[in-house]
C-alpha cells in the first residue's frame, strides 16, 4: 500500500498538514488556558475557605505582615491594608501554583494516553528515509 501523494497534490497536502498542525495547537492551547482559569478559580476558593478574622492563624499572619509594614514607616491603618493586600497577593499566588500542577498532570496523563496512539501509525516506505541535517 502505497501512502504517498502524487507530485501535484504534494502542496495542497503540505497547506493543509500545516493548517491542521497550526489549527489543532490554537485548540489545544484555548482548552489549556480555560482549564487554567478555572483550576485556579477553583484553588483560590478553596484556599479562601481557610481564611477567616475568626482563624486564629489567619489573625497572627496578618498581625505580622502588618507589624512588618509599620516597621518600614507605614501607619497603622496603612499596614493592616498592606497586609491585606499582601495576604491576597499571596493567596493568587498559591492558587496559580496549584493551578500549574493541576494543568501538568492533565497535559501528562493526556500524553501518556496518547502514546498507544503511535502503535496505528504506519511504517514509512521502503524508500523512505529520515533527510540527515548537518
Amino acid at each position: 500500500m502505497d501512502n504517498s501523494l502524487p507530485k501535484q497534490d504534494i502542496s495542497a497536502g503540505s497547506g493543509f498538514y500545516n493548517l491542521t498542525r497550526q489549527l489543532g495547537g490554537s485548540i489545544g492551547i484555548a482548552i489549556l488556558t480555560t482549564l487554567l482559569a478555572q483550576r485556579e478559580a477553583f484553588h483560590k476558593a478553596m484556599l479562601l475557605t481557610n481564611l477567616s478574622p475568626y482563624n486564629p492563624e489567619t489573625t497572627q499572619r496578618l498581625n505580622a505582615l502588618a507589624s512588618a509594614f509599620q516597621s518600614r514607616g507605614s501607619d497603622a491603618a496603612t499596614a493592616q491594608q498592606q497586609a491585606l493586600t499582601s495576604l491576597d497577593q499571596l493567596v493568587n499566588l498559591q492558587a496559580a501554583i496549584l493551578s500549574y500542577a493541576d494543568i501538568f498532570r492533565f497535559v501528562g496523563v493526556v500524553f501518556l494516553c496518547s502514546l498507544p496512539l503511535l502503535l496505528l501509525l504506519g511504517k514509512g516506505g521502503a524508500g523512505a528515509k529520515a533527510p540527515i541535517d548537518h
